[in-house]
């Protein structure tokens, strides 16, 4: 994406809608290669990972959640790949009327791939299906990149996606997802960066989840580098007692 003033536009808020929907892309091409190439069923890797591994509970926020018009109990491909750039894609319609009959074409987009991703478990016999929509969807990723070069995502615009996020991430839609509600988060810390607003807040909520993509105190602490293998245990672990509900109550009660 080319860069604009910063008078025109909030800079760190480009940053995150190109990247969300630049990430959506490289996914469904993965997608659509692995397919083209494997007909006996895609990767696990492609897959919502914690559908199977996760602790048994009742009731459960997955279960709150809905299986929207999957089959249950058949793993869905990992959902926090749509949670930003669903949102991104929504607000750009919101405020351009010139890309909102191009975002309108997403959700269908999406649920055309997750449905013939899931016809049969892990897409088995499926490929040729999974390739060609996700396809189409990556070149609509295309299309939409290129309808938000006109587009400047302003202060007051950056201010309605960080509303959006606000109000998404409790949301029944994504709670029950412990990867989205990161995704999510991490997405909603830059833009209130980006608007010089107050992000040390937002550390309380490490008890639940990883706020930062690193944490620049321990970094500073260790004074080299650290490698993923010191901090990975840690972050599973606040995987595997994610409690969306305790989140959620955390959450809402900041500014």
């Amino acid at each position: 994406f080319h860069i604009k003033p910063e008078k025109d536009e909030n800079y760190l808020a480009r940053h995150v809608v190109a990247g969300a929907i630049a990430s959506l892309k490289a996914e469904m091409k993965l997608l659509a290669a692995e397919a083209e190439k494997n007909n006996e069923g895609l990767d696990y890797a492609r897959f919502d990972c914690y559908s199977c591994h996760h602790d048994l509970k009742y009731p459960s926020p997955r279960q709150e959640r809905g299986y929207a018009g999957r089959v249950p109990g058949r793993p869905p491909l990992k959902s926090w790949v749509t949670a930003l750039p669903g949102m991104v894609i929504s607000n750009a319609g919101e405020i351009d009327p010139s890309v909102k009959k191009l975002s309108d074409q997403f959700p269908d987009a999406w649920k055309t791939v997750a449905m013939d991703s899931t016809t049969s478990p892990f897409a088995y016999g499926k490929g040729a299906n999974v390739a060609k929509s996700a396809k189409a969807l990556a070149a609509w990723c295309d299309t939409f990149s290129k309808s938000l070069e006109t587009v400047n995502i302003t202060d007051a615009n950056a201010d309605a996606l960080l509303a959006k996020l606000k109000a998404g991430i409790p949301s029944n839609e994504w709670s029950g997802d412990t990867e989205a509600t990161m995704h999510l988060l991490w997405a909603y810390r830059s833009l209130r960066t980006g608007r010089k607003l107050n992000v040390d807040e937002l550390n309380v909520l490490d008890e639940f989840i990883p706020t930062r993509i690193r944490n620049l105190e321990k970094v500073k602490a260790e004074k080299t580098p650290i490698a993923a293998g010191l901090f990975l245990p840690d972050r599973l672990r606040l995987f595997a007692n994610f409690d969306p509900r305790k989140f959620n109550e955390k959450f809402t009660t900041l500014k």
